[in-house]
């Protein structure tokens, strides 16, 4: 048998899989031919699948270490190759654990950032383009990642990318020099010389790719990161067994509470590429270490600086706008609320889906999943009245207090010698000031209910978060 290393583990092949580096361990899994049409089990979808190709023939996955296939006759090896490192190891790695993702990976800084999307996406064609860049490759269209320890780690699978041929002549290869995937496939397989990496590395960040006018990076809320990783998950239909199902959903909450979401948006232009390739954030170096003592007291200087005229401040809007900042108040209050509740019932969601489905499909299931997600519908529902609201009071309060500044401005230049305005540049001043004043305190007072509404968001989320995992088992 020939003997390759991919995925963390040894693969015991008995046709060559030249797209894998050789290696001379024990088989972890072993992948063979084999008669599987007289077969009398049947597929459980789950640690034992069953299952057929059209134009390739029955396949056979087994308790994440046997592959077995049984071809249609004439079959090219190179047709079969792409389905088995591609289909059938996502099975595989589902079996064995990992949470397996349409997705590609890259090395950066000794951290994994990988981008995912559907198939036909660009997920390649993005992490070839880093690879020109000097970056190593982790991962193409199959990414693994273990959830069994308390950082996500990235399984590096095998050195190849495989690319349509536009996004390979934008990225600099030369087309001629490189084979079609098969002959049945319009792709191109990039195999990598160097610039691959074989140790698994922790994942940092993961960008969901779309289509956009211009390159920007995008922060996913919560609900939204859950939906991407369960609709860009592999295999989710082929294992569908209630503990499989159950595993995955819980496999998606960890992630995405401890890994950043974000849409990393960008042209369909492939010349826009490498703008995309710099906009990616990098790892930035550690600060500076400071002494405790200096670094507290730095903390206190620049808070003392910055609040020092608060009192004054919300003393003057207070008299202007009594009312409205009462209101104002009262509203970000309820506002720091909503990130808890929407965060509370995800994860009670979470919780009804994986029971409906561990219990079956029904009614009573059904119910206990209706109100939560009604529960979190009408809370986003109202985070976009509040926030409408929330403009609208501003916009009242800013012109009151407005109007009471100018009216202190102008009470002031009544009252002030007139010996002032002999002055060439008195006028000057006044208009600098007014215009200063009216700009500045509105701001300087929206400031510290913005941090007011984000500390209790925070404070409430660490709370509800502090569970080990949006669903509980």
């Amino acid at each position: 048998m020939y003997a390759y290393h991919a995925y963390n583990l040894s693969i015991h092949c008995e046709f060559p899989l030249p797209e894998l580096p050789p290696c001379d361990r024990p088989a972890d899994v072993v992948v063979r031919l084999g008669k599987l049409d007289n077969l009398d089990r049947r597929s459980n979808g789950g640690d034992y699948f069953l299952g057929s190709v059209e134009g390739v023939g029955l396949l056979l996955v087994r308790e994440g270490c046997e592959i077995v296939v049984d071809p249609e006759p004439g079959l090219d090896e190179g047709v079969l190759r792409p389905v088995i490192l591609g289909p059938l190891f996502s099975m595989l790695l589902r079996q064995r654990g990992f949470l397996v993702l349409h997705a590609s990976s890259v090395a950066i800084d000794g951290v994994a950032v990988a981008f995912m999307t559907h198939s036909g996406g660009g997920k390649s064609t993005m992490a070839d383009a880093f690879h020109s860049q000097g970056y190593s490759l982790l991962t193409d269209d199959v990414m693994a990642i273990d959830l069994s320890e308390e950082q996500p780690m990235v399984i590096p699978s095998f050195p190849q990318v495989k690319l349509l041929p536009d996004a390979a002549t934008a990225i600099g290869h030369d087309i001629d020099n490189l084979p079609l995937l098969h002959h049945q496939s319009p792709k191109l397989a990039h195999q990598l010389s160097d610039g691959f990496l074989q140790t698994p590395l922790p994942l940092k960040h993961l960008y969901v790719l779309e289509m956009g006018t211009h390159p920007e990076i995008v922060p996913l809320n919560p609900q939204d990161s859950f939906v991407e990783l369960v609709r860009n998950s592999r295999a989710v239909t082929l294992l569908n067994a209630p503990e499989f199902n159950k595993d995955h959903l819980q496999q998606c909450s960890r992630l995405f509470e401890k890994v950043p979401i974000s849409a990393l948006k960008r042209q369909r232009n492939l010349a826009a590429l490498p703008d995309v390739v710099k906009l990616v954030p990098m790892r930035s170096p550690p600060l500076p270490a400071m002494p405790r003592i200096s670094a507290l007291s730095a903390k206190f200087s620049r808070a003392a600086s910055r609040f020092s005229d608060l009192p004054k401040t919300f003393r003057l809007v207070w008299d202007a706008a009594a009312p409205w900042t009462s209101a104002w108040l009262i509203l970000l209050f309820i506002q720091g609320f909503l990130p808890v509740a929407t965060v509370y019932l995800t994860r009670e969601v979470v919780d009804s889906l994986t029971a409906a489905m561990g219990a079956g499909i029904s009614w009573d299931s059904i119910q206990t999943l209706l109100i939560p997600a009604g529960l979190m519908a009408g809370i986003l529902v109202l985070g976009e009245v509040l926030q409408g609201l929330g403009e609208w009071i501003r916009t009242a309060q800013s012109e009151l207090v407005q109007d009471h500044i100018s009216g202190l401005v102008h009470a002031k230049s009544v009252s002030v010698d007139y010996g002032f305005y002999e002055s060439s540049d008195c006028y000057d001043r006044l208009d600098d000031f007014g215009y200063c004043v009216r700009a500045q305190k509105m701001g300087f007072a929206n400031r510290p209910g913005t941090v007011g509404k984000t500390d209790s968001a925070e404070r409430s989320l660490g709370v509800v978060i502090a569970p080990p995992s949006l669903s509980r088992s």
